[in-house]
């Protein structure tokens, strides 16, 4: 199988390391309330209160966005190295500014067995319908790069949010759910 993976809230964590360093960067301002991953449900991370986006949008720049505590999704890097392992074609396809998508590479080449990192400049293009997936599986969280996909099959990762909440087609919340949808069917 060939297989085209998103990054950020299918592979990683992104939800939970924003929260974390906004905790950490906002804890003595007047106001402050901590806030946990499971209380964001907005895309632009309105939730966070005393941030704005710019503030937001500089986190994923920054290496220790990366370095110090980006967690992957339970058992994610066990079951992409496992379906690598089983010969599977592994393309992950991540959205970011240039500086994020190198930050990215990094992590992932510490992490993850993968044939393939696809970039798409966030610049330039507004989701990752330009990227030719014929034949493969696209596994995202984000409807809009779903519908637009021209992907054999399309999987809606993880929980429900307001940017996919709108999916009608396949969904699965785990990666062992996911493992065990890919190598049953």
């Amino acid at each position: 199988m060939k297989l085209f993976i998103d990054f950020d809230g299918t592979m990683v964590d992104t939800i939970g390391r924003i929260c974390d360093i906004y905790n950490e960067d906002y804890s003595f301002y007047d106001k402050f309330t901590p806030i946990s991953s499971d209380e964001i449900r907005t895309w632009n991370f309105d939730e966070l209160r005393l941030a704005n986006r710019k503030a937001i949008n500089l986190y994923f720049n920054q290496p220790r966005f990366f370095n110090d505590g980006l967690e992957p999704m339970f058992h994610a890097c066990e079951v992409i190295n496992k379906l690598h392992e089983e010969g599977n074609n592994i393309i992950i396809v991540s959205t970011g500014t240039r500086p994020n998508l190198k930050l990215k590479k990094a992590w992932l080449k510490n992490h993850i067995e993968f044939d393939e990192l696809i970039g798409v400049d966030i610049n330039v293009f507004k989701n990752k319908d330009h990227i030719n997936m014929t034949g493969g599986i696209f596994i995202d969280d984000m409807t809009n790069n779903l519908k637009g996909s021209n992907a054999s099959r399309k999987i809606c990762f993880g929980a429900t949010y307001d940017w996919n909440k709108d999916w009608n087609g396949e969904r699965c919340g785990s990666w062992d759910d996911l493992y065990e949808l890919l190598t049953n069917s």
